[in-house]
């Protein structure tokens, strides 16, 4: 999986480089660095969590610009980061046993489909991979192109594999029996300390904006409509993540022991941030992860009264601490919903959400939640009609218009995800592909939601902030951006360094002479996953090469597809022809039941090395003969009903290049192809 990821990397920077050539040089750069750095010393990969949320204002203030997918910049110095305790603590993955076999079905996924559904995007053609053109951001991004199919379905499997990886790297990164330099890694220094330094500096910047300059470094529709996006130019993303640090500050604060005013400041820039993005979502995950702080709040201070549990609350002394906060809170609202009208706060758009008292209110509201702008109903109807093996991973933004299209033909519906993570990770994967996180999702959820007698308090705030990304990942994708992965993995792991520490730093001397503190996984369970991994393969191949291929879809929906094909010109007979590449497809019309097909080649060496060509309508080859002679082949092929339009393939196991021969033409000539459409055959 690491060695996949690589390449997944290395293949995303080359292609995005293309529209910034620096790119390529420095991603590399910033891996290695990064490798050498960790390699030294485990510590320095401080230095690469400190930019993971003010990255994209770096890039933009180096460079003028920013797109989401010049991310691939910190994902590289991220990767090249981990690498070196991946590779040289074992070939096992680290993941506790309870979670690792769904979680490495679910890497394994993430890699076959995504693998296959780039092949598909190529139209299985690795020639187009040297025709992409150059990625220009904004303008040429659109769906139906190779390049951008390419690049985004890369792009969401980076996002899934480096966070899987970085749960992994935190289990190896405290491997009691292998300290790597021999340095003591410390959680809190050196992934909390540095993740929260830069959550303060993208919170700063979503308050500067909020109270200042909303338009500040934020030049984008966010800020056109008055919501702050900090440091990310996203203002969904950043209150979220500014949501869940609102615990992670507390937690954070509370393990340096900086008392409760640091707290507090850390929990109110939480909140202004939140509040700044006018995020409806980020709002609920910042109402969750409070609620469970006040929770820790009252635990922490009923094991403070030093008196039981009943005595204390009748004195009525654990409940001050949580009375000040709330009173303070509801303050804090108070003057944030009075703040100038330019700046769009969440509690506006949540109550013009809110239904009426009706039940048609309700009823409609509903429905609205589930479908959110037709986005779920056609999450559904991919379901519907993929319900095993998904459409592939990373398709859904591809085919989310065409699904629209073929349900409410002239609707349009522009690319975005589901509105819901887990119902688009099933659209994509299906059941067979899903099964991995879904087997995951629910056993952790459970270790996190128990009961756990005689827990820190502190456990509370860490499981506020797992359930509101949880709660938002139902209305919301937070979990397809790479600082909120990021984050959330690392939740995660605090959590379970936070309830059940003996997973994360189990005593080596308990261990018996010769066991491993973790073992792999059996062999029978690994052949399950492989399986599954197998069967998913295999269902996803097929609907590549059948329904989801890119010029079937073509045809279905009627938008123009062609590649290989040259210029048309006269065939001597009143009608057109083409020069075909070696492999050759295009999307026609059918404006007549049947086909006349005429092929043709004018190799010089014909009688001693004849062209084998091959010719498909759809998915049927209709052709398939030896040209010994430069006489055209003509054959009449009935069109399908109801196809108004149909797919013509072409594919010779050889070609000629003109200016070989010293001719001026710099064409690659494969099969001369002619057709037409009529009525009926003669005769």
């Amino acid at each position: 999986m690491l060695a996949w990821t690589a390449a997944a990397l290395a293949v995303e920077v080359v292609l995005v480089g293309r529209s910034l050539p620096a790119l390529v040089p420095l991603s590399a750069g910033l891996f290695l660095a990064s490798a050498l750095l960790v390699w030294r010393d485990r510590r320095a990969i401080a230095i690469v969590l400190a930019a993971i949320y003010v990255f994209p204002a770096i890039f933009r203030m180096a460079y003028g610009r920013y797109h989401v997918y010049f991310g691939v910049l910190w994902m590289a110095a991220f990767l090249g980061a981990m690498v070196p305790d991946l590779v040289r603590t074992s070939s096992s993955w680290r993941i506790p046993l309870r979670w690792r076999a769904p979680l490495v079905l679910f890497a394994l996924t993430i890699a076959v489909s995504g693998s296959l559904v780039v092949w598909r995007e190529i139209d299985f053609n690795p020639a187009l991979l040297g025709e992409l053109g150059s990625f220009r951001v904004p303008s040429a991004v659109g769906g139906g192109s190779p390049a951008f199919s390419t690049i985004w379905v890369l792009r969401v499997a980076l996002v899934l594999l480096l966070g899987l990886l970085w749960f992994d790297w935190l289990f190896a990164a405290f491997d009691p029996l292998d300290r790597g330099a021999g340095l003591d890694f410390h959680f809190h220094n050196f992934v909390v300390t540095p993740l929260a330094a830069s959550a303060l500096v993208m919170a700063g910047v979503a308050i500067y904006q909020l109270f200042v300059d909303v338009t500040f470094f934020n030049e984008t529709v966010y800020g056109n409509i008055g919501r702050a996006s900090g440091t990310l130019f996203d203002a969904n993303v950043c209150g979220v993540i500014a949501a869940l640090w609102i615990g992670g500050f507390s937690l954070w604060a509370s393990d340096r022991g900086l008392g409760r005013a640091a707290t507090v400041a850390g929990v109110a820039i939480g909140w202004l941030a939140v509040w700044a993005t006018g995020s409806r979502t980020a709002f609920g995950a910042a109402v969750i992860v409070t609620a469970c702080s006040l929770i820790a709040l009252y635990k922490r201070s009923m094991l403070q009264s030093g008196s039981p549990g009943r005595q204390a609350a009748a004195r009525g002394r654990p409940w001050r601490p949580v009375a000040a906060a709330l009173v303070a809170g509801a303050a804090l609202l108070v003057v944030l919903a009075n703040l100038r009208a330019d700046v769009v706060g969440p509690l506006g758009r949540v109550w013009a959400t809110l239904p009426g008292l009706s039940v048609e209110s309700v009823s409609a509201f509903v429905a609205e939640m589930w479908n959110r702008n037709q986005y779920g109903a056609v999450a559904t109807d991919m379901i519907g009609q993929s319900p095993w093996f998904g459409v592939g991973l990373g398709s859904f933004h591809l085919l989310v218009s065409d699904f629209a299209q073929l349900a409410w033909p002239g609707y349009i519906l522009p690319s975005d995800n589901a509105q819901n993570w887990y119902r688009h990770q099933f659209a994509e994967l299906g059941l067979v592909g899903s099964l991995g996180w879904i087997v995951w999702v629910a056993s952790f959820a459970w270790f996190v939601v128990r009961p756990r007698a005689g827990a820190s308090p502190s456990i509370w705030v860490a499981r506020g902030m797992l359930l509101a990304f949880g709660a938002v990942s139902l209305l919301g994708m937070p979990g397809q951006d790479m600082a909120a992965v990021v984050t959330f993995w690392t939740v995660a792991f605090w959590f379970v360094l936070l309830a059940e520490p003996s997973l994360v730093r189990a005593d080596p001397a308990s261990l018996l002479p010769g066991r491993r503190l973790q073992t792999s996984l059996s062999r029978s369970t690994m052949a399950l996953v492989l399986l599954i991994v197998a069967v998913h393969g295999a269902g996803t191949a097929y609907l590549s090469a059948t329904w989801l291929r890119v010029p079937f879809r073509a045809e279905r929906l009627g938008w123009p597809f062609s590649y290989g094909f040259y210029y048309p010109e006269p065939d001597g007979e009143g009608g057109e022809q083409r020069w075909a590449r070696r492999r050759a497809v295009a999307v026609v019309d059918a404006p007549g039941r049947w086909l006349v097909l005429r092929v043709s080649v004018n190799h010089l060496d014909l009688e001693t090395n004849p062209v084998h060509a091959r010719v498909w309508l759809g998915r049927t080859l209709v052709l398939d003969t030896e040209l010994a002679t430069t006489t055209p082949v003509v054959q009449y092929v009935e069109v399908p009903d109801g196809h108004p339009r149909v797919t013509i393939e072409t594919e010779v196991n050889r070609t000629v290049w003109p200016r070989d021969l010293g001719a001026a033409d710099q064409r690659e000539l494969g099969l001369l192809v002619g057709w037409r459409f009529v009525d009926r055959p003669p005769g």
